[in-house]
């Protein structure tokens, strides 16, 4: 991946995080590394597979992290938000 393009889905994934947070579709621990979580979340962006899939690859990688203290979002409403994002 070239570096304008890892820019682009790095911002992607920073929008995408805010979306979710401003819906409440995720809270977060607090003082938890935002800059850490977007990081991660770019790399599900990067994947292939269609909105659906990476909404549950996004769900699932998202449980797994110390920051996060609840996911809200359904699959559906994760592929949503991604779509939009």
């Amino acid at each position: 991946m070239n570096e304008t393009t890892a820019s682009e889905t790095r911002s992607r994934a920073e929008r995408l995080l805010d979306r979710l947070l401003e819906q409440r579709l995720l809270e977060l621990e607090g003082g938890s590394d935002q800059t850490k979580l977007a990081a991660g979340i770019s790399q599900v962006l990067e994947t292939d597979s269609d909105s659906r899939a990476r909404a549950e690859r996004l769900a699932q990688w998202l449980l797994g992290q110390k920051e996060v203290a609840e996911l809200f979002a359904t699959d559906d409403e994760l592929a949503a938000v991604i779509e939009t994002s």
